[in-house]
């Protein structure tokens, strides 16, 4: 309950901006709404994220805020920087009426009982894209989803995970970011960190490629056992950790040398996580099916620039091909 408490005395300035609810009723209401908590907790991980970012940047990121009644945005982002080319810190509420595409992606085991049914989704969406190819990117993603069933049934669930994706192989800096996580959740079960980094390895899996997205962390979906209290602490202590897991490796290698080879192989890198983004990524294909989305704002979490290579395939014995052969064979890191 320490963190609940905390959320009373949160002021708009220790946010990017106003909140899409007003901040009174965010207080108000935070204690007993899993709805209201759930804006203003995220909303608080935005700013922290925010500022961490802005201090290793060393420019502050551009903020939009933007509110409308089906589909609300709260914008942060960095481009073109020494440290990031991007950076995209993205708060987001939908809500209405699901309609028959949309449940296939956020409930894919359950569409006929949700259809036509009132919901309301918010998600904090980090992705990170460093300028030096040694610094790995990232991709966080924080969400709570409700519902109404139109026979009066209510469903509520938490989920989320992040990621990390290098693309050259440096065994401690993962093993750091897995430890770190695995930590964390083994304070909670010992039995989340298997079970959901299997998942996150299943899940950012490029289908057209055969091969993995990055070397993993974890993912959940559709957490709510033993109950909401539980899923809302978990998925706190999960955002919370983004920053010991991942700050250390931007230090670390933000300042190393690069050759254009290595930069040109971030690039390629870069051209399948878009690949991913638009081929398997379930969150996106659930975005682009709600009326009204602001198409600027979903898609922020893309890299600012990608490459694509006419059957590109790196030289055996090479790092490049190394990292390749360790993207089609998941491993254990702790």
């Amino acid at each position: 309950m320490a963190f609940i408490d905390e959320l009373k005395n949160v002021t708009k300035d220790q946010l990017m901006v106003e909140p899409i609810t007003p901040l009174e009723e965010l207080h108000l209401k935070s204690k007993e709404s899993m709805k209201h908590r759930m804006e203003l907790t995220l909303l608080k991980m935005q700013a922290k994220l925010c500022r961490k970012f802005e201090e290793l940047e060393g420019k502050p990121f551009k903020v939009e805020r933007d509110v409308s009644e089906n589909c609300s945005y709260i914008t942060c982002s960095i481009e073109n920087g020494d440290v990031f080319d991007r950076a995209g810190v993205v708060f987001m509420v939908l809500e209405g009426q699901l309609e028959s595409e949309a449940v296939k992606e956020i409930a894919p085991d359950s569409p006929k009982m949700l259809l036509n049914a009132k919901y309301c989704t918010m998600a904090l969406e980090c992705l990170v894209h460093p300028r030096n190819p040694h610094v790995p990117a990232l991709n966080g993603s924080y969400r709570y989803f409700e519902a109404e069933t139109t026979e009066g049934m209510k469903l509520a669930w938490h989920g989320g995970g992040h990621d990390l994706k290098p693309v050259y192989l440096v065994e401690e800096d993962i093993i750091h970011f897995h430890k770190t996580i695995k930590d964390v959740c083994d304070k909670h079960d010992p039995e989340y960190y298997p079970k959901f980094k299997k998942i996150c390895d299943q899940f950012f899996y490029n289908s057209i490629r055969g091969e993995h997205q990055g070397v993993g962390g974890i993912f959940f979906d559709g957490l709510s056992t033993p109950d909401l209290e539980h899923s809302y602490n978990f998925l706190v202590d999960c955002c919370n950790s983004i920053i010991p897991c991942y700050v250390p490796l931007v230090e670390k290698h933000a300042k190393d040398q690069y050759t254009e080879k290595e930069k040109q192989w971030q690039q390629i890198r870069r051209g399948r996580i878009v690949e991913f983004t638009f081929v398997n990524d379930r969150g996106t294909k659930f975005g682009l099916s709600i009326p009204g989305l602001d198409i600027e704002s979903m898609l922020l979490t893309l890299p600012p620039n990608a490459s694509w290579k006419f059957k590109h395939t790196p030289e055996v014995g090479t790092k490049e091909y190394e990292f390749l052969q360790l993207m089609k064979n998941p491993r254990d890191w702790v």
